[in-house]
């Protein structure tokens, strides 16, 4: 099905301004949706075993103060709540990920954010992404979060400055170069694209889908 938008004939490539408030306001969305979820979670969930682990944990050892030890260490990964923390985190991910692909996948073929600022995500031949192509589309898109989070992780670790890790090891130069190319390749082409874009071959244009729902068909 071809893109129904108010600006079918004349639409101009969404500029990087456009797209980060979209983003913004999509991030700001997120949070608050996050923050629900990890509170519902972790109040039905995750606190009653934070209590139970603190049991054992002082039964097996004494004291409730883990350390850096071996034995501390083994004991959390072979606990229940290590493992429902990692299902927890994989949540928190895929609540942003289901918000991302459904709506660029839906009727809007946008997130709100884009929504608010006028912009739609559609594939190059106009049609509209698929929600395995949006959820593909949102993973890429968020690689250079990941870069950063291991930067200063890098940072932290090493007890360096952000040149220091930036520029310590080979594969930290290699990254940082695919991190520029990655977020700044938009100013280097027509069609203002990312590289997430050019690989999903998706186009980020002016326009609203005349559609007051994204469920809407």
């Amino acid at each position: 099905m071809a893109t129904n938008t108010k600006q079918n004939k004349s639409q101009n490539f969404a500029n990087s301004t456009q797209r980060l408030t979209a983003l913004g306001v999509d991030i700001f969305i997120v949070i608050i949706i996050r923050f629900f979820f990890t509170a519902l979670i972790g109040e039905l969930w995750i606190k009653s075993l934070i209590v139970k682990f603190e049991q054992d944990f002082t039964q097996k050892f004494g004291t409730p103060f883990m350390q850096s030890e071996l034995s501390h260490i083994q004991f959390f990964r072979d606990h229940e709540l290590f493992f429902a923390l990692i299902i927890f985190y994989i949540t928190v991910v895929l609540v942003g990920a289901i918000y991302y692909a459904y709506l660029h996948s839906s009727s809007w073929q946008a997130t709100i954010g884009k929504r608010v600022v006028g912009i739609i995500a559609i594939k190059s031949n106009g049609l509209a992404m698929s929600f395995k192509r949006a959820m593909l589309y949102y993973f890429l898109s968020i690689l250079p979060f990941i870069y950063a989070a291991y930067i200063f992780a890098y940072m932290a670790s090493f007890d360096v400055s952000l040149i220091g890790a930036l520029t310590g090891s080979i594969t930290n130069i290699i990254l940082t170069i695919l991190f520029v190319a990655w977020v700044q390749s938009q100013y280097f082409n027509q069609r203002k694209s990312t590289i997430y874009d050019l690989i999903c071959h998706i186009d980020v244009k002016e326009g609203k889908i005349n559609k007051k729902y994204p469920w809407e068909k």
